[in-house]
């Protein structure tokens, strides 16, 4: 569930757009009529995974969750405000999160913690060992399949990614919450909060 953040100038009564902090979008090959309301404005060759509809578009365009992960084509977006000039900073990374699932993490955490619960005879520490093991897992997997994908399509990331830094004035200060420079009248008085949940 993604939050929703709004920037409120206090000074001059400027509202920005509200933001959902992250997305999902898939690369296709094709580009798209910039008209459909799915279609990246700045990239008609990314196509906007909307929620809760992520799953119906991505086989509208031919692809599962997974088969758009594991060949490369899923992006993770993040939303920011530049604190410097109060415009909003997106930033789209390869997604890796979800490379094998959580059966098998869970399962090989079981697994493990049934075994360290019975050598150490404490059902507690087999229980914090076996979560130990889950999380190991699936960082250890994440991490491989991220380097996977940097390896294997980086042609894509070189189009498709974008830095965590503000396009307008080249700023890296940006947030989600607090105080930023209103883009209307440049005073450092817009408040960003969070304004509900999508």
């Amino acid at each position: 569930m993604a939050a929703i953040f709004q920037g409120k100038c206090s000074a001059c009564g400027y509202q920005s757009p509200a933001i959902s902090d992250s997305y999902l979008a898939v690369i296709v090959d094709d580009p798209l009529s910039i008209a459909e309301s799915t279609v990246h404005p700045e990239n008609n060759r990314i196509l906007i995974l909307a929620h809760p509809n992520e799953r119906h578009i991505l086989e509208e365009n031919g692809y599962t969750l997974d088969s758009a992960l594991h060949s490369g084509r899923l992006l993770g977006v993040n939303k920011f405000f530049c604190t410097s000039c109060g415009l909003i900073v997106e930033q789209r990374r390869l997604s890796s999160g979800g490379a094998i699932g959580c059966l098998a993490p869970l399962l090989i955490g079981a697994v493990a913690g049934i075994a360290i619960g019975y050598d150490k005879a404490s059902i507690g520490v087999g229980f914090l060992g076996g979560l130990a093991t889950m999380l190991g897992t699936i960082l250890i997997t994440n991490s491989l399949f991220g380097l996977y994908l940097r390896l294997r399509y980086p042609d894509r990331i070189r189009e498709f990614e974008t830095p965590r830094v503000c396009s307008h004035c080249g700023s890296c200060d940006v947030a989600r919450e607090g105080l930023a420079h209103c883009p209307n009248c440049q005073r450092v008085s817009m408040r960003i909060t969070m304004v509900g949940k999508s």
